[in-house]
């Protein structure tokens, strides 16, 4: 209980602390919305060429009853223009999340549940349109370390995982829209 009071604490001061004359911004990539999958994400500008944001993306089994997950990516970018939120940004960013796949949309004729974690190089280009909007279309590859569990379409589901594997997959596609707060 402790750990989590300091964990606040610490959170709290980092995003207090001369936040007078910063930035925030609160985008969805709309991508993820055409495929029923609501989203949001928050940046901060923290320098004058640097930014910190936060992405959630979850999936219902409500709007696809055979494919759902979440997934939670913190993204570090530096601004190549020296303005953040205009032009062109380099990212790194971690991130982490489940699916489960009962209509084999992943790998043909096979059901998946699982989860994955890892790291990615990201990038993008933010278009200016207007005093409070912008535009980012964004892409990245990420290595990723995944945990599954992989059965024919309509057995039963196994009680062991396969060893983890490690990945190379597309990360952060989008376009996104974004609200200015200052």
């Amino acid at each position: 209980m402790k750990k989590k009071i300091y964990g606040f604490a610490i959170l709290f001061l980092l995003f207090t602390v001369h936040l007078h004359g910063q930035l925030l911004t609160v985008k969805t990539n709309l991508l993820n919305w055409g495929l029923c999958a609501p989203n949001l994400s928050l940046e901060l500008v923290t320098g004058e060429r640097h930014s910190f944001a936060v992405s959630g993306t979850y999936m219902p089994k409500f709007y696809q009853k055979s494919f759902g997950g979440w997934m939670l990516m913190p993204e570090y970018r530096f601004w190549l223009s020296g303005r953040p939120l205009i032009r062109t940004y380099l990212g790194v960013a971690v991130f982490g999340g489940n699916y489960h796949d009962q209509s084999a949309l992943i790998q043909k004729s096979k059901e998946q549940l699982g989860s994955y974690a890892g790291m990615a190089a990201t990038g993008g280009y933010s278009f200016y349109l207007g005093k409070r909007w912008n535009l980012e279309l964004t892409a990245g590859v990420g290595l990723a370390v995944v945990h599954r569990q992989l059965y024919p379409l309509g057995e039963p589901m196994p009680e062991t995982f396969e060893p983890l594997q490690i990945r190379v997959i597309p990360i952060n596609l989008g376009v996104t829209l974004g609200y200015i707060i200052k």
